[in-house]
């Protein structure tokens, strides 16, 4: 009889077994979370239907992880949602956001400044003679002392970016672009019509007064080759790039050599070698928002993943893409900058990450 209960208990334990094996998550045990991504303005995105699918149903990827865990490091929190970031130098520099949050490094802390305004503050650039953030109620002024509201006017203007030469700023706003001159910190915005464009715009990037280039929806790249503080269209055109690429694009970066990369949702960088785009495969749907490297051979993006939780930051190094390991998973960010190919800074959703490199 106790054999008998003995071989019984023996049985149900396997079927127990069996019958745990068979309701675990074909992807591990995790059960896939809800397909749903905040933007970094505040809008929700879905994503595309063909990309509308758990985790367990995309083929598993190589292990891309970068092999020091320890590269970036959270180092600050933010009061809500950071939007930007840009510095003069290593000890100066500065994260925008929500509410019109606006933080500063002094080289060894993070600290909240004071601002007048309370509208929400997209993107931030500037010079060693001024400092100018943007958001949906105009622009703010750093005058080495305090923050102060620009040009009156532009309150109801609802910049992304923004980006300088060296005598005039230039900001994306939706479907149309605007300028001013730096002489002032009063000047008011003028409008700069564009005929080629058609789509809204997120990102600009200004290489000087009469080179700017500026990203947005559905794949739309335009530059601008002379006279660009002007009103007029004639010098603005739509740049050729590669076949197919229809995603929205949020940001660029332009290196001296005329290299340019650009990102955008559904894990899209895109790649000019000074003469023509072609599209580079990072094998990720991360919504990338931005874009920073020290050198073409050094370029990181950042951005919101939807699938998986660890591929927020990607780094170029000339011949592979790769995924940083960050200090925990759910990191969103919408922004990054930095110094050289040690000291880089990324901002998002309350929070701050510092890169320090190498060892």
């Amino acid at each position: 009889m106790l054999r008998y209960l003995t071989s019984l208990t023996l049985v149900l334990a396997l079927v127990a077994c069996s019958s745990d094996e068979g309701t675990k998550d074909p992807d591990g045990g995790t059960p896939d979370t809800a397909l749903t991504d905040q933007g970094p303005k505040g809008e929700t995105f879905y994503p595309d239907s063909a990309d509308d699918q758990s985790a367990s149903d995309t083929k598993p990827s190589p292990d891309q992880t970068s092999t020091n865990p320890s590269d970036w490091a959270e180092v600050a929190q933010a009061p809500d949602v950071l939007n930007g970031v840009w510095g003069l130098d290593a000890k100066q520099v500065f994260a925008v956001g929500k509410g019109g949050v606006i933080m500063s490094w002094d080289g060894s802390k993070w600290g909240a400044m004071t601002n007048p305004e309370t509208f929400d503050l997209t993107a931030i650039w500037g010079n060693a003679t001024q400092v100018v953030a943007v958001g949906n109620g105009g622009d703010m002024i750093w005058d080495g002392t305090s923050w102060t509201k620009g040009y009156s006017g532009s309150s109801s203007y609802a910049f992304e970016d923004v980006s300088g030469g060296a005598t005039y700023l230039f900001a994306a706003a939706g479907t149309s672009l605007y300028y001013r001159s730096m002489s002032s910190t009063s000047t008011y915005w003028s409008s700069i019509y564009v005929s080629s464009l058609t789509k809204a715009v997120h990102g600009v990037w200004a290489a000087g007064d009469n080179e700017v280039y500026a990203v947005g929806d559905d794949g739309v790249i335009i530059q601008c080759t002379a006279s660009c503080p002007s009103y007029s269209s004639s010098n603005w055109s739509a740049m050729t790039t590669p076949k197919g690429v229809t995603s929205h694009l949020h940001a660029l970066h332009r290196f001296s050599n005329k290299e340019m990369f650009a990102v955008g949702l559904d894990g899209t960088v895109l790649h000019y070698d000074g003469s023509k785009w072609t599209e580079m495969q990072l094998n990720t749907s991360t919504y990338f928002y931005g874009v920073w490297g020290s050198d073409p051979k050094d370029v990181w993006v950042v951005g919101h993943s939807l699938f998986k939780p660890d591929e927020a930051v990607w780094h170029y190094d000339g011949t592979s893409w790769t995924k940083s390991q960050l200090p925990r998973d759910n990191i969103k960010l919408n922004a990054v900058w930095g110094t050289g190919a040690n000291d880089v800074w990324a901002v998002g959703p309350s929070t701050i990450l510092h890169y320090k490199g190498q060892p």
